[in-house]
């Protein structure tokens, strides 16, 4: 069933479904700015949520359904926000240059993205409380600068939140990897092979917590000589 035409404005990044399944959350570029929207799972009820932030990532929902993180610019570049599903006000969790928000499922924490000063190519994962307060999850420390700046988020929780899965490396070398938040233990859990140039930019953990499901974008374009009339 479609529940959005690509006519009706190009949407930005991965669509986030609440924890109830009753729910979408996505932004798509209307006029030159990306907003955010909420939709009903049937295609009705389409919504804007806070008006005051151009969206600049996939959002992520709270536990109970009452939240959005999310990295968006009011004026000041990327910040992870988290916004109220009630028509509220945005709130701000981060006053430095942050991205790829993933809220936990157990809410112990929010998983997001820091560009440390003086590095434009990759950042550092970190985490914080649902109010912005910095939290130290040595696992999650442990990563360090391991990702490049992309256009998907590169990791994604498990139900029950003791688990991390991450997409590591640049293509044509990516692969899925788990990390025991507990114990910090990580084991790779894909070895592909991507000769063909494909790149993974987005994916997403199945509810049961057994499958990843993920895109493979492939480029397919020529680059063509033409002689013009004269």
């Amino acid at each position: 069933m479609e529940l959005w035409k690509g006519g009706d404005g190009g949407v930005v990044a991965a669509p986030a479904i609440s924890p109830d399944g009753n729910r979408i959350c996505f932004s798509y570029r209307k006029q030159g700015r990306a907003e955010l929207y909420v939709i009903n799972a049937n295609g009705t009820g389409l919504t804007t949520l806070a008006k005051s932030i151009e969206v600049q990532s996939a959002a992520s929902w709270s536990p109970d359904g009452k939240w959005v993180a999310v990295a968006a610019n009011q004026g000041e570049g990327t910040r992870v926000f988290k916004v109220p599903l009630d028509g509220g006000r945005p709130v701000r969790l981060r006053d430095t240059l942050s991205f790829n928000p993933v809220w936990s499922p157990d809410n112990r924490f929010i998983v997001y993205s820091e560009q440390p000063a003086g590095a434009s190519g990759s950042f550092d994962v970190k985490t914080m409380t649902a109010d912005g307060a910095p939290v130290v999850v040595p696992a999650v420390a442990s990563l360090g600068s391991r990702f490049s700046l992309g256009f998907g988020t590169p990791y994604r929780c498990m139900p029950g939140g003791k688990t991390l899965i991450t997409l590591q490396g640049t293509a044509p070398n990516q692969n899925f990897f788990r990390l025991d938040l507990e114990t910090g233990e990580q084991r790779q859990l894909t070895s592909f092979d991507l000769k063909t140039g494909a790149v993974v930019q987005n994916f997403d953990i199945s509810p049961d917590g057994k499958r990843i499901v993920f895109d493979r974008l492939r480029n397919h374009a020529d680059i063509v000589l033409m002689n013009l009339a004269r």
